[in-house]
């Protein structure tokens, strides 16, 4: 070696002779794995819940209080008036009921909404 270099050498050993290594802790951060998935699980359900609320077209606003023995329906245009008659009427059987009682406006929102989608795919043509 020159005597360049070792003068090089021994400045870099000089410079460093003061520092000291890090101290290291004896503990290690592990990853678990459990945890990692009940995380990622709680985000997944509330990702879904999210969605699940809006895309749910049923509105919160404007409700306003019917008396309990209110007869309450609704008729699609282009649903013929024989058809909802029958069904007004109790002349087509029940496939689907749907039980309402003790449960908040929001939870009675959100099983009406779930049920009409389910039954709708399974064709489901009356339910109360």
């Amino acid at each position: 070696m020159s005597q360049f270099e070792n003068d090089d050498i021994d400045s870099f050993f000089a410079e460093m002779q003061d520092v000291k290594p890090i101290a290291s802790d004896d503990k290690a951060l592990l990853h678990d794995p459990e945890k990692a998935l009940a995380e990622k699980q709680k985000r997944a359900a509330l990702k879904v819940s999210v969605r699940d609320k809006l895309a749910n077209p049923l509105s919160m606003e404007g409700v306003k209080p019917v008396p309990p023995d209110d007869f309450i329906h609704f008729q699609q245009p282009g649903i013929q008036d024989g058809v909802f008659k029958k069904l007004r009427l109790g002349k087509y059987p029940l496939e689907t009921n749907v039980t309402l009682s003790g449960k908040t406006l929001e939870q009675s929102r959100d099983l009406i909404y779930s049920t009409i989608k389910s039954s709708h795919e399974r064709g489901v043509r009356a339910l109360c």
